[in-house]
């Protein structure tokens, strides 16, 4: 409810106003007072009486340090600002000068919780805020919803102002802040929270399309000329490329275990601009103005991120990308070391697509490179030979090891001629791993074990553990000296070499510090993983006695904190998950004589409080959805664990076996988590959603009789199994028959305007994944046509829904060839759906994405062409570069039809580049059209042709003509 609605309540009269003005001057009455102030109406009247004219300022404590009182005032106004949004801005302007940073947090806290009209009144002193000495207890998430809401009211101006003041990197000017490297920067957040905060702010932005790209651009061009040294680019004018050396602090442009995570604000740029530049391309926004000026910067950073987004636009499919391919790929200077990551993968892709021109001139370059000449590589070799001539034979070697390196990045997908260059270096040097990373670190290193465990693979167990326990790592030695993380590395080592040895005597490990156990654990799981066999009893026993009984002493002396126990507990849960899989089409390798130790396991970690509610609320919501989070998190975890063991234990999985004790009390375990009332957590309701369908097969009668409770509850609990559900499962009938009597309150929820939350967000929309069940369910013929479901989907569903709905149905038949009752049915639910929409402008729009039936390739063009003529003209329709050969190849059959097809795309078409695979395919269409000898198609395509070449498609005529006399 906002703007100040009929909220329900009473004005204050006189009296009680008078009555309150008794207790405002004390600082405990006047916190009561607020506190318990749930009426929005009285901002108004308090108002008028002064109540908000003091902010208290900050204060010197004895020690010096500025401290602040608190505000009970502003905490009344944080919760009435979305109720009564109108009269609570004007008191957050005139307190926003307030230096106390207590207040600050209060204002900021407030102004999220306001539509965009009024946030845009305070975004400029937030600003302020961001870029002043106490930004830093300014809340993150709060800004990112302050940014949103300018955004979802149009207020684009505000909020790309106050996003760079909260990101753009500047110059720190503090004692601590100045020097080199990264703390030269400062922005107007926390590190911490920057790489998050501005992912949830990118995805708000994203309407704003180039103009934000540029911003992002701009900002981490910034972040490189403070935090590495480079120099500022003198305008547009300015030459050469710098070597930023950023493939050894962000070694790959995609996520990849080789990234750092120390360089908060510059792997949070990088990864902004890749999601907003992919995301910018699955927009439509043309592919080339979205890489074209990350490749034409300074910086290789910046052109990494673009060869990532050209690989991105060629898994597209999108008609510029082998343009701008073929640039990429004959131009030498991105063979060098500081592209070599995104080019490999670029290059995997690009190469099997390229014209014999590019590939020549591509295969030319490497195999006569590097460019340099013997003696700019002898004077690279220097070094080597300490004022000796460098022999020619190192300079010839450097040439074959600079090829090596290139060609093995690669490895598939290259020419004939190089892949015989690669063989006979590779008989040379023997074969290079990873040679996609210029600097490749392996797990542990820079970490180093004492030395005495250089011997650890000769050691008994009991040792092993007797070291691990006695071990502390020195307080202070020379870099490097031995940490708790190299032993750990050297342990973990261990364990996968010997793992019975250490599954045989896990039970040792029970009184060593917790992070050494969740090491065992972990590397256990990946030795299960591989397919070696080991005994798992003792383990999960262990696990067992460590789940109620936890260790209290950490490897530093001090007691275990929260934290090292909940990574113990997610590591043995998901070693245990692991163990109930890992058999793939066999029983699961954890066997029958340790599943009442896993029932304890999951029995006493199913009440753990981690993720609190406040947990769920910093990294859920617009960061992480319900089933990401319940995968890092214990309680559901232990539930997740829990369904596995009841599938496996109920007998009817063939896989497992009937063991009814085991399958009883696991049953109880989720009893005591199910629905709502229970347990209000999003991340459990999530994890009933991905078991739903499991279980209800397992053990039918179980799950039946406790529907109503996942789903008659809290609406948003419902909503999550729900939405889980659907994206977890393929459609089926025994799916649908088993949610139906929820799904009708459910879709009007999706019908309406109010945000609803989901399980699981991921590329179909909980509105478009309901309908992808429902029509895929009606073209296999498991529901009928006028199945009150589905005929209620389409009436109540948003246009945009159905469309992608319709268009999916279409893209789903590109991967496999349907039968011919499928396609049928399938053509009887498009041409009801073309028959309900006809006329209306808005609803046709519907019928937007049937460029996918089209490119298919399952239905007879006498059938797709009459409807492609149609749904080309409702709005929104785009051929997405993808049907043009299909046009061209029924105008074999059927000319005048492809003509009128072609024509008409071209005339909605927006450039070129939006219409390559037309253009491409026009020659045939125009060639068939004049061939049929008919006057009236002669002159129309004769029109055609003459106002292609007036837009500069100059070569046209003499490709219609070369088809033409070839018959």
């Amino acid at each position: 409810m906002r703007a100040d609605d009929d909220l329900g309540y009473e004005p204050p009269t006189k009296d009680q106003v008078a009555d309150a003005l008794l207790v405002l001057g004390d600082d405990q009455h006047r916190r009561l007072f607020y506190q318990g102030l749930q009426n929005p109406l009285w901002v108004e009247p308090l108002d008028k009486i002064g109540a908000f004219n003091e902010v208290p300022a900050p204060f010197q404590d004895a020690q010096g340090y500025l401290r602040s009182k608190g505000w009970s005032e502003g905490e009344y106004l944080v919760r009435m600002a979305e109720y009564v949004p109108s009269k609570v801005t004007p008191i957050l302007v005139r307190m926003a000068k307030t230096e106390d940073a207590f207040a600050r947090r209060m204002i900021v806290a407030a102004a999220a919780r306001l539509d965009g009209e009024n946030a845009a009144k305070l975004s400029k002193l937030v600003g302020k805020y961001l870029t002043g000495d106490r930004s830093r207890r300014v809340p993150p998430q709060e800004i990112a919803r302050i940014i949103e809401a300018l955004m979802a009211d149009g207020k684009s101006g505000h909020a790309l102002k106050l996003a760079s003041c909260a990101f753009g990197p500047r110059e720190a000017t503090d004692a601590v802040g100045a020097g080199y490297g990264r703390n030269r920067v400062t922005t107007g957040l926390e590190d911490y929270a920057y790489g998050e905060t501005v992912a949830a702010v990118s995805i708000a932005m994203a309407p704003l399309g180039l103009k934000w790209l540029g911003e992002l651009r701009r900002w981490l061009q910034r972040y490189q000329v403070l935090a590495r040294s480079l120099e500022v680019a003198d305008g547009d004018d300015a030459n050469g490329v710098e070597s930023d050396l950023s493939y050894a602090w962000r070694p790959s442009i995609p996520a990849h275990e080789q990234n750092h995570e120390f360089d908060e604000v510059g792997n949070g740029l990088v990864d902004a601009i890749r999601d907003a530049s992919t995301r910018a391309l699955t927009d439509g926004l043309p592919a080339t103005d979205v890489i074209g000026p990350l490749m034409s910067s300074r910086q290789p950073l910046l052109r990494r991120i673009g060869i990532h987004t050209i690989t991105v636009a060629i898994a597209l499919g999108l008609g510029d990308a082998q343009t701008l391919a073929a640039d990429v790929l004959t131009d030498e200077q991105y063979l060098e070391a500081n592209y070599r990551h995104e080019y490999a993968e670029f290059a995997r892709r690009a190469l099997p697509l390229a014209t014999p021109e590019v590939l020549t001139t591509w295969t030319r370059s490497v195999l006569e490179g590097p460019t340099a000449t013997d003696e700019e590589i002898r004077g690279w070799l220097a070094w080597r030979y300490q004022g000796a001539e460098v022999p020619q034979d190192a300079v010839d070697e450097r040439r074959r090891t600079w090829q090596m390196r290139i060609l093995s990045a690669i490895g598939t997908g290259i020419p004939a001629t190089a892949a015989e260059r690669l063989a006979d270096l590779q008989a040379e040097f023997g074969a290079w791993e990873n040679a996609g990373f210029p600097r490749y670190v392996s797990s542990g290193s820079g970490e180093t074990a004492p030395a005495e465990m250089d011997e650890i693979a000769s050691w008994s167990i009991p040792g092993v553990v007797e070291f691990l326990r006695s071990w502390s790592e020195p307080t202070e030695s020379a870099f490097p000296s031995p940490s708790y993380v190299g032993v750990t590395f050297a342990f973990v080592e261990d364990v996968k070499s010997r793992p019975v040895e250490y599954a045989e005597a896990a039970g040792l490990f029970a009184e060593t510090d917790s992070r050494y156990i969740a090491s065992l654990f972990n590397a256990l799981q990946t030795v299960a993983d591989s397919g070696i066999v080991f005994p798992w009893a003792p383990v999960v026993r262990l696990g067992a006695s460590l789940a109620e009984v936890q260790p209290v002493v950490a490897i530093d002396g001090t007691a275990a904190s929260r934290t090292d126990l909940a990574s113990l507990h997610r590591a043995l849960l998901s070693m245990i998950q692991g163990g109930l899989s890992a058999g793939g089409e066999t029983k699961p390798v954890i066997g029958v004589d340790a599943w009442p130790d896993v029932v304890r396991i999951v029995s006493a970690l199913a009440s753990d409080s981690d993720p609190t509610a406040e947990h769920e609320v910093e990294y859920g919501g617009a960061n992480m959805d319900p089933l990401t989070l319940s995968m890092n998190t214990v309680r559901p975890s232990a539930l997740r664990t829990a369904a596995r063991l009841a599938r496996f234990s109920s007998g009817k999985d063939e896989r497992g076996t009937s063991v009814p004790e085991v399958n009883g009390a696991i049953l109880d375990v989720l009893d005591r988590r199910l629905g709502s009332d229970l347990d209000s957590s999003l991340t459990v309701a999530a994890v009933f959603g991905e078991a739903l369908s499991s279980l209800a097969w397992s053990n039918p009668g179980w799950t039946r009789d406790r529907l109503s409770r996942l789903f008659d509850g809290d609406p948003d609990y419902a909503s999550v199994v729900l939405s889980t559900v659907l994206a977890a499962y393929s459609p089926s009938l025994f799916l649908l028959d088993l949610l139906r009597p929820w799904l009708p309150q459910w879709l009007e929820r999706l019908a309406t305007d109010q945000p609803v939350k989901v399980g699981y967000q991921h590329d179909r929309s909980a509105t478009e994944s309901l309908g992808d069940h429902l029509v895929l369910l009606a073209a296999r013929g498991e529901i009928e046509s006028d199945d009150p479901l589905l005929v209620s989907y389409f009436a109540r569903a948003d246009v945009a829904s159905r469309s992608s709905v319709l268009g999916r149905l279409g893209w789903l038949l590109l991967h496999d060839k349907a039968p011919n009752r499928f396609l049928a049915r399938a053509c009887a639910i498009w041409d009801w759906r073309a028959k309900a929409v006809d006329g209306d402008q808005t609803e046709s729009a519907e019928l937007s994405g049937f460029y996918w039936w089209v490119r298919c390739g399952q239905f007879e063009p006498s059938w797709w062409m009459p409807r492609l003529i149609v749904a080309s003209r409702v709005p929104g329709f785009d051929g997405r570069g993808m049907i043009g050969e299909q046009i061209a190849e029924a105008a074999k059959d059927d000319p005048r039809a492809a003509f009128d097809v072609l024509a008409g795309l071209l005339a909605s078409g927006e450039g070129d580049f939006a219409r390559y695979d037309l253009i491409e395919n026009t020659p045939a269409v125009l060639a068939a059209a004049l061939d049929l000898d008919d006057p009236d198609l002669t002159e129309r395509a004769e029109a055609l042709l003459n106002e292609l070449g007036r837009a500069g498609h100059l070569t046209m005529l003499q490709r219609v003509n070369e088809l033409r006399r070839r018959g």
